[in-house]
């Protein structure tokens, strides 16, 4: 984590943001030699290997809307679902059955 002075997480969030986008460039790189690879198995392993990143520290930056680590959530979303980057967030949520990262750490906890 980290911590800035002033006591701000905002810096510590877009730190952890930053290394799921690389991850997840990774991720994709590889995800496209699966060509039979279903919708669910593809946000299993989202779930299992960026999420983490993403939550790393959440008990103490709490359930707190962070818009950029939420950002790298619905981008992935969209990517896999081919939709346009400007469709709206609750359309696509409901289309998949997912929620916001920050409801899904309510539940988990």
């Amino acid at each position: 984590m980290v911590f800035t002075t002033g006591g701000s997480l905002q810096t510590a969030t877009d730190t952890l943001t930053e290394q799921a986008q690389k991850i997840l460039f990774t991720f994709r790189k590889y995800l496209h030699r699966f060509v039979n690879i279903s919708l669910d198995h593809v946000f299993e392993l989202f779930d299992k290997l960026i999420k983490p990143i993403l939550l790393y520290g959440s008990e103490i930056w709490g359930v707190v809307k962070r818009p950029s680590i939420e950002r790298v959530h619905t981008l992935f979303i969209k990517s896999c679902l081919g939709v346009k980057v400007f469709t709206q967030n609750d359309f696509v949520y409901c289309e998949l059955g997912r929620l916001e990262i920050r409801y899904v750490f309510i539940c988990h906890n």
